[in-house]
């Protein structure tokens, strides 16, 4: 079942967290994971759109998390029930990161519990304000800055934002996977997302891109190309694509003013440190 499958892929995040403890000889890594799962949780308990400031502050201050224990009662009082989400969510995925340092194992199994939200968001009991899609969001950022080398999490995180409305958000994610690992299917949903905003310069360079990397990989299950596939480094990518087309990201850049202005803040693109900026949506 899905929730087995959850349990297994938290499992291991923990095993690797306790790993890193080990090593160490310390509990820090295994602590921040517990506390990022359990705000996780208590989340949950803001569900109902109806709760007065009161309840709100008493809830707070009935959960074991961290996230606003340390908030004075009458600023508590002036938080909407929006800013509560985005505080525990960024708890929540600050905790996750701090456990998983830069492990591309834990990586692909928050990529994993992220996926495996599209599922387990559809049940009665999650069906409240503002819990699947943040979750989803939540662990694929977490991801990408666990193992910004991750191109499935970017792409899947890129789709996400698509469908959130955060075209900047997407653009920029999409072609983070690109540079890391250029796959069809995230040249596809480039294309698509160009065209969903009447760029068709852009959409007909990433169709052209989407074409020739399938037509290699193609010729490849042959034996009769495997020579012509190479995967490069992000530098690399960027420096051919410079020179055999406007190079997207750049093309995309010289747009200014023209790019949609959407109201949603533009996302921090991945950083080394691992530090992501909670979007607004």
């Amino acid at each position: 079942s899905y929730n087995s499958a959850r349990a297994r892929f938290t499992d291991a995040l923990y095993l690797l967290a306790n790993g890193y403890d080990v090593y160490r000889n310390d509990h820090h890594a295994s602590d921040a994971l517990s506390e990022g799962l359990l705000t996780l949780r208590e989340v949950q308990d803001f569900q109902n759109q109806n709760t007065t400031d009161i309840q709100t502050v008493q809830i707070i201050q009935s959960h074991q998390s961290t996230a606003l224990k340390d908030r004075p009662v009458e600023e508590l009082k002036r938080f909407t029930l929006i800013e509560v989400h985005h505080a525990y969510f960024t708890h929540a995925q600050n905790q996750i990161i701090l456990a998983c340092q830069h492990e591309p194992q834990a990586a692909s199994a928050l990529l994993a519990l992220g996926k495996l939200e599209r599922y387990l968001g559809n049940t009665p009991q999650n069906q409240g304000i503002l819990l699947n899609n943040p979750r989803r969001l939540l662990f694929y950022q977490a991801a990408l800055a666990t193992d910004k080398n991750n191109y499935l999490a970017a792409n899947e995180l890129g789709v996400l934002y698509t469908k959130l409305g955060n075209y900047n958000a997407a653009k920029e994610t999409f072609l983070t996977s690109l540079a890391s690992h250029p796959t069809p299917e995230t040249w596809h949903n480039l294309k698509t997302l160009h065209k969903a905003h009447n760029e068709g310069a852009l959409a007909q360079l990433a169709q052209q891109e989407e074409s020739r990397l399938r037509q290699r990989l193609a010729l490849a299950k042959t034996g009769k190309g495997a020579e012509a596939i190479a995967w490069v480094n992000r530098q690399t990518f960027d420096q051919r694509h410079a020179t055999t087309q406007p190079n997207l990201r750049s093309a995309n850049h010289q747009r200014g003013a023209k790019t949609p202005n959407t109201s949603h803040s533009k996302a921090a693109p991945p950083k080394d440190d691992g530090s992501f900026k909670w979007p607004f949506f």
